[in-house]
């Protein structure tokens, strides 16, 4: 489907103006290194937990299925929002209360060095860059330099309805999801149920091996192993697109053209009198003639 037809479909076509364009991007394992990332976080929580007066026990439990999370483990998949929520609820309790230097400092050396690059080289270049994740992240803000737009949670998961939801409200800001990138495939099957299906949905690989060159292959999905591939990719897809649309817009005006000169044509050689045109049909009029030529167009 395409973008025009989306957001008429959506109810968004009043407020859609094509005048911009959004670069999605997953937060953990994309923006953040999960394995850096996920032991600030554990840290954290520990410290809040046991401040809490929380059993070791159930401290134990939760940062086991925490580091399942962060290793991608397809045995708690179905349970990623609690099991994210229940120690990073506590974990950002603790990091916005304790003012913790080291945590500050951990977390910020955990932001992926490409992508702190990508992220400045694609608002520089006019796209619109937001996160999709998880669990709510304005936290991430203050360590990334550059003005991000939309952060964008699931909190029932990373369904094909959220995918809509989402591409809906950029939709209404003028703005068109061109690109969608993820570490898990979980994230991109679903993407590619949604009403509106992206250019570019693509995997990175950042050492787990989720998904195989192969595989994407098979999926339609882009295989990538740093962001600079991933931006240069939807760079390049982008202009291949913007080609595509100058030939066909050139293709229908010269077909438009052929057509009004046919129409002038038919008209020299046929006698017309009052508006009416004698071309072997006593009905055929220049009204109708009109007509056709508006729908060549």
């Amino acid at each position: 489907m395409s973008i025009d037809n989306y957001v008429t479909n959506n109810d968004v076509q009043s407020s859609y103006t094509p005048n911009g364009k959004t670069v999605l991007l997953d937060l953990w394992g994309v923006v953040l290194d999960q394995e850096k990332a996920g032991k600030v976080m554990v840290d954290a929580y520990r410290k809040q937990a046991t401040s809490d007066g929380v059993p070791a026990e159930t401290i134990d439990s939760v940062v086991s299925d925490y580091n399942k999370v962060l290793q991608n483990d397809k045995s708690v998949a179905d349970r990623k929002g609690d099991i994210v929520n229940a120690l990073q609820d506590p974990a950002e309790e603790y990091i916005e209360k304790s003012d913790d230097p080291d945590i500050s400092e951990s977390l910020e050396e955990s932001i992926y060095a490409d992508s702190v690059s990508v992220i400045s080289r694609a608002k520089s270049e006019g796209y619109n860059v937001a996160v999709f994740t998880t669990k709510s992240a304005e936290w991430i803000r203050e360590y990334i330099k550059e003005q991000l737009g939309e952060i964008y949670d699931a909190p029932e998961g990373k369904t094909a309805q959220r995918f809509d939801e989402i591409y809906r409200n950029e939709a209404r800001s003028g703005r068109e999801v061109v690109s969608f990138t993820e570490d898990a495939s979980k994230a991109l099957m679903a993407a590619q149920k949604a009403d509106y299906v992206i250019g570019s949905l693509i995997y990175i690989n950042r050492g787990d091996n989720g998904l195989s060159r192969e595989e994407c292959e098979e999926n339609g999905i882009v295989y990538a192993e740093n962001l600079e591939d991933v931006y240069n990719h939807v760079v390049a897809q982008e202009g291949v697109e913007e080609g595509a649309e100058k030939v066909e817009h050139g293709r229908s005006k010269a077909e438009g053209g052929n057509d009004e000169k046919e129409s002038e044509s038919d008209c020299e050689n046929n006698r017309c009198d009052n508006g009416e045109c004698d071309s072997g049909n006593e009905n055929y009029e220049a009204t109708d003639a009109a007509e056709g030529g508006e729908a060549s167009e």
